[in-house]
C-alpha cells in the first residue's frame, strides 16, 4: 500500500490521477505494512488483499493488508480518522523524535536527519519550550492584525496577473502571497523570496537528485546562519531576531536549533499554503458549481476553505513511534514500533464525513486533519487560514480562471501539490 501510494502520488498522466484518487481512500481498517530487507529488485514490489466486492460497489480501494519491502523497519499505517491516538495520545504513547528514528515513512533519510533540531521532530518538554517561544507570533490575535496587509499583498499579486489575461498560477500567485508573508516574518529581504522558492523546490522535489537537496539544505542553512548573525548585530522586531538572541537556560539556542527553525518557517511556511491555493482553485475549476456557489455567496468563503484544506490535505503523512503497547482498530502496535499516519486518507474517511469524495463548500461540521492534532497541531493554522481567506476572497472578485494547460503535480510522498498550473482569466459574459 505505501508503495501504491508513493507512485500514485508521484506520477504524471490522466490513468495516474485515476489511481491517486483510489490511493486517497486508504483501507477501511487500520493497514499493515511489513518491511523487510529485500533485493534491490523486490523492494518496489507490493502485495494487496482486495476486497473485490467493495471495490466494485464503492468504487474505493480497501485492502485489510498490504506488503512492502524497505531496508529496516516495520511500519503500521493508520488510515482512518477513528485510528488517531497518534496524535490525541502524543507524548503518553507516542514519541516524535528525530532521534527514534524519525518522523517521515522511511525514518532517519537525509531530510530527516536535516530537521533533528525543528519542533517537528522534538517530543515533551523541549517540544513545548520552544513551540512557547515563537506562538505568540502565530495567535489570533497576532495574526487578526495581519489581515490589512495580507489583503495589500494579495490585491498587488492579482493586480500584476489579471491584466495579462492568463498566467502560472502557482509560481505567480499561490507561491507569491506566502513568500512575502514569510519574509515580513523572518526579516527576510523581499527581494531574496525567491531564494526561499527555489530552495524548497530543491527539497520537497522527491524527483530531485540527492546531491541537489545536500546543497540545497547546505545553501539554506548558510542563509540563515547569515541572517541570524546579522539579527545578533541588528535585532528587529522578526522571528529571525527573536531565535538568534533568545536565552534557554542562560545559553542561546545552538546553531543546529537555529537551523531546524529556519528550515522548518521556510518550508512550512510557504509550501503548505501554496499548495492549498492552489490545489484549491482546481477544485473549484473543476466542480464549477461550487465556483459559481462562492460567486453568489462569498458568505461561504471561510467554510469553503476548510474545505479545500480536506479536499487538498496538503501534508501527506507523519510517524510516530510507539513508546508501549497499544491498539488502534483491532490492530496491535507493539512497543517501538513506527506508526504512519496518512492524512489524506482520514479526511476522507467515510464513518467522519458525509459524501467524503465530493468537493461540498458548504460542508459542516468539517473536523478534517489537515493541520494535524494535538501537540503538534500546525503552529501557523490560523496564518494559514486567513492567507487562504482572502485570497479566496480576492480571486471570486476577477474575471473566473480556467486551466490553460495540464496541472504537474510535486513528485512527493510527503507533500501533496503543484509544480505548475497554467490558467487563464475567462471573457467576461455581457
Amino acid at each position: 500500500m505505501t508503495a501504491l501510494l508513493l507512485a500514485a502520488l508521484a506520477l504524471q498522466s490522466p490513468a495516474a490521477d485515476t489511481l491517486r484518487q483510489l490511493a486517497l481512500r486508504l483501507p477501511a481498517a487500520a493497514l499493515v505494512a511489513e518491511t523487510r530487507a529485500r533485493p534491490a529488485a523486490a523492494r518496489e514490489a507490493v502485495t494487496f488483499a482486495l476486497d473485490l466486492k467493495d471495490l466494485a460497489v464503492a468504487g474505493r480501494l480497501s485492502a485489510a493488508y498490504a506488503v512492502a519491502w524497505s531496508d529496516s523497519f516495520l511500519v503500521r499505517e493508520v488510515a482512518r480518522f477513528a485510528g488517531w491516538p497518534p496524535e490525541r495520545q502524543a507524548g503518553k504513547v507516542w514519541v516524535d523524535s528525530v532521534r527514534r528514528s524519525g518522523v517521515t515513512v522511511y525514518g532517519r533519510d537525509g531530510a530527516t536527519a536535516a530537521i533533528v533540531g525543528n519542533m517537528i521532530g522534538m517530543d515533551p518538554p523541549e517540544h513545548n519550550a520552544y513551540r512557547r517561544l515563537v506562538s505568540p507570533s502565530f495567535s489570533a490575535s497576532a495574526v487578526r492584525k495581519m489581515e490589512p496587509t495580507v489583503r495589500e499583498i494579495v490585491t498587488r499579486i492579482l493586480d500584476r496577473v489579471v491584466p495579462g489575461g492568463e498566467c502560472e498560477f502557482v509560481a505567480e500567485v499561490a507561491a507569491e502571497l506566502p513568500l512575502v508573508v514569510l519574509c515580513e516574518l523572518l526579516g527576510v529581504p523581499q527581494e531574496d523570496r525567491r531564494l526561499l522558492f527555489g530552495w524548497t523546490e530543491r527539497l520537497t522535489d522527491f524527483g530531485n537528485t540527492p546531491d541537489d537537496q545536500v546543497a540545497a539544505f547546505a545553501e539554506l542553512f548558510a542563509y540563515g546562519q547569515a541572517l541570524a548573525e546579522r539579527r545578533r548585530r541588528e535585532p528587529a522586531g522578526d522571528l529571525m531576531s527573536l531565535m538568534a538572541n533568545v536565552e534557554m537556560d542562560g545559553q542561546r539556542i545552538d546553531q543546529q536549533l537555529l537551523d531546524g527553525f529556519f528550515l522548518l518557517l521556510v518550508i512550512a511556511g510557504n509550501e503548505t499554503t501554496r499548495n492549498t491555493i492552489s490545489g484549491g482553485l482546481l477544485a473549484l475549476i473543476e466542480h464549477p458549481d461550487q465556483y459559481q456557489l462562492l460567486r453568489e455567496q462569498p458568505a461561504l468563503i471561510p467554510t469553503a476553505v476548510e474545505e479545500m484544506l480536506r479536499w487538498v490535505t496538503p501534508v501527506i503523512h507523519f510517524r510516530r513511534t510507539a513508546t508501549t503497547d497499544a491498539e488502534i482498530r483491532g490492530q496491535t502496535i507493539r512497543r517501538g514500533d513506527k506508526v504512519v499516519m496518512w492524512y489524506p486518507s482520514a479526511n476522507r474517511d467515510e464513518d467522519m464525513f458525509e459524501r467524503p469524495d465530493v468537493f461540498d463548500v458548504r460542508r459542516k461540521p468539517n473536523e478534517h486533519l489537515a493541520f494535524g492534532e494535538g501537540q503538534h497541531f500546525c503552529l501557523g493554522a490560523w496564518l494559514a487560514r486567513l492567507e487562504l481567506r482572502v485570497m479566496f476572497e480576492e480571486l471570486l472578485r476577477r474575471p473566473t480562471l480556467e486551466l490553460a494547460g495540464r496541472p504537474r503535480r510535486m513528485r512527493s510522498y510527503f507533500l501533496s501539490g503543484f509544480t505548475s498550473m497554467p490558467v487563464r482569466f475567462a471573457p467576461e459574459q455581457p
